[in-house]
């Protein structure tokens, strides 16, 4: 049997196992990934990459990747929920701030 020594072992090759790898690896962390499965799904396994994924993978380099892949706006002009933890004038966040406007317009 062989022998293998790393700093830090990633199980998974899900979503976090490869965006970990690759944060660490920017920061110059030697690393192992193991996955039980030789390559990636074809099947799509997140239905939802909230604004901070994205901005983590933007980070990273493949957030166009992702967004090449990922499904058509039908209705752009629609949106679900976000949240927005960063700083802003406006208590609920800016883009929360946004979202309650497009509400109101349309009631």
């Amino acid at each position: 049997m062989n022998s293998l020594q790393t700093p830090v072992l990633i199980g998974g090759g899900g979503g976090a196992g490869p965006t970990a790898s690759m944060l660490l690896s920017q920061l110059g962390v030697e690393l192992l990934l193991v996955s039980a499965l030789p390559t990636t799904s074809i099947l799509p396994k997140a239905h939802v990459l909230n604004q901070r994924a994205m901005e983590i993978l933007t980070d990273v380099g493949v957030a166009d990747a992702i967004y090449g892949h990922g499904a058509v706006l039908v209705r752009p002009d629609r949106f679900v929920a976000w949240r927005s933890y960063g700083e802003s004038p406006d208590p609920r966040g800016a883009r929360e701030a946004a979202f309650y406007q497009i509400l109101a317009k349309e009631r």
